[in-house]
Parts: C-alpha cells; sequence; structure tokens
C-alpha cells in the first residue's frame, strides 16, 4: 500500500474518532482511512513481545502465560493498535451502543494494516471472524466481527481471502460466561470449558491445511484466540493459526481491572 500525504487531499479528513463528520466517511479507501487513523491511534510499543504484543523493557521476558505455555495453539497476534483513546472509545461505541457505522471504518483500516505489513500477512490462506453466539436473549443480536470482514473483503476488492458466505468457517454453539472482569485463572477456565465446548466447524473441507488468520476487536491475554485456534486445528485441520486485532489491551490496564473484581468478590464472600 502506497502510504498517502493526507495534506494533498482536497479537504483534511476529520480525524479518526470524528469519523461521522468526515468528509470521507462514505468515499475513504484503505489507505485513506488506515493512514488517517495511525495520526491519532496509540502505537504498539518499538520492544514487545513477539507473540503478544505486549510491551517489554529491555532484556524483559514476557509475563503473559499464554506465551510461554506449552499448550499455546496459535502463533502470535499481532494489533493495529494499544486499546486507548479514541480506538477505546470507538470500539466500545460500536460493540455496546450499537454504533454499527463503525464497521466500514474498521474494515478500511484492518484491510490498510494488510496491505501495510503484506509481507508478514500474505502467508494466509483464509481470514476468519472471531465467532459470536447471536441471541435475542442474550443481548448479542448482530455479529460485529463478522460484519467487519464481510466488508473488509468488499474493500480490498477481493485481495485478501476473508472468509465470506452464509456458513462462517468457525461458529460459536451456544453462549459462553464472560471472561471481562475476571482474574487469569477464572479466564481459563472458561476458555477451557465453556468456550471450547461451543467452537464448532460446520465444514472442515473450508479449513483443512489452511494457514488461517483469526480477526478480532481487543486481544487482551490470548485465551479466546487459543482455544479459537485449538478448533481450527483438531476440529478443521487447520495447518496453523494467528491473530490479527484492532487494539492490544494494555496490561497495566488488565491488571487493574483483574485486583478490582477480585476485591468485589472477596468482598461479597466475606459479606456472605
Amino acid at each position: 500500500m502506497l502510504k498517502l500525504d493526507l495534506s494533498t487531499l482536497p479537504v483534511k479528513p476529520a480525524g479518526f474518532g470524528h469519523c461521522a463528520v468526515c468528509a470521507y466517511r462514505e468515499t475513504g479507501t484503505p489507505a485513506l482511512c488506515f493512514t488517517c487513523a495511525r495520526e491519532r491511534l496509540e502505537r504498539l510499543s518499538a520492544t514487545k513481545c513477539k507473540i503478544c504484543d505486549r510491551p517489554l523493557s529491555a532484556g524483559e521476558t514476557c509475563s503473559n502465560p499464554i506465551c510461554s505455555s506449552g499448550d499455546r495453539q496459535f502463533q502470535w497476534n499481532y494489533a493495529v493498535a494499544m486499546r486507548s483513546g479514541h480506538l477505546q472509545n470507538a470500539i466500545n461505541s460500536y460493540k455496546y451502543q450499537d454504533k454499527k457505522e463503525w464497521a466500514q471504518i474498521f474494515a478500511r483500516v484492518l484491510v490498510g494494516f494488510l496491505d501495510e505489513e503484506a509481507k508478514t500477512f500474505s502467508q494466509f490462506n483464509l481470514i476468519v471472524a472471531s465467532p459470536s453466539y447471536l441471541s435475542q436473549v442474550d443481548g448479542r443480536v448482530w455479529d460485529h466481527t463478522r460484519r467487519v470482514t464481510e466488508l473488509a473483503y468488499t474493500f480490498s476488492g477481493g485481495r485478501w481471502p476473508f472468509d465470506i458466505g452464509d456458513r462462517p468457517a468457525i461458529i460459536k454453539t451456544a453462549a459462553t460466561s464472560k471472561m471481562t472482569g475476571n482474574g487469569w485463572a477464572e479466564r481459563k477456565y472458561i476458555a477451557q470449558t465453556d468456550l471450547r465446548d461451543a467452537l464448532a466447524i460446520p465444514n472442515p473441507q473450508k479449513t483443512a491445511g489452511k494457514v488461517i488468520l483469526v480477526y478480532d476487536d481487543v486481544f487482551t491475554g490470548g485465551l479466546t484466540l487459543n482455544e479459537i485456534a485449538r478448533c481450527l486445528k483438531e476440529k478443521g485441520g487447520s495447518r496453523a493459526v494467528c491473530g490479527v486485532t484492532l487494539a492490544r489491551q494494555p496490561v497495566c490496564r488488565q491488571n487493574l481491572l483483574d485486583k478490582l473484581a477480585k476485591g468485589l468478590r472477596e468482598n461479597l464472600a466475606h459479606r456472605g
């Protein structure tokens, strides 16, 4: 992808986070939207874990348990940026406030990222969305990840092998417990029980022998991606699995959430 000089455009883009009022909201290209987003998003650390993108100090070994686990099923995850500021607000608006217009912006940014890092991503035969379980009862009535990948296929002109069609390559067959707010042990248990049992491959011929890239909006610790990779490899016959996300959850923020959740549970247990 050729990098754009935004200053040469007839109208200056509004800037990521203000996409709703941007002159290029409907006509923007992956190159334009990705270049614009780069100006406002928090970059990944120059020194980071090669598996999970966790920022590292010089000589530091990554403390994310999944990275040193002998049971790790995925090779690595590569995020566009850190989950902060405008990107954090946009993802929250999209997922939890039904601001579906963000899908086309995320799709353009994703394609722009794939294009910029083509040497890394050209190895993949299939790009799938992290599966969602849709249910009126459980509150998830539209597929926020697949919506982005379907639009990304269109914006890329089909040059990237996104999974499209009526039957996704991997599906989630039941609702699972929420991982947000839980500590590592609790999240691991949910991933290895609820999530593992809920994942399925409708048509193994679609994934057999493939090197697969899994798209999701946020990467936290890798437990969800690990179970998706396990399913793709064990049930779908895939050769290898990696991940790509819009955002990498900051480690310090996740640690704080874990501590707050643990403190709340201990307080409730004490009262009980």
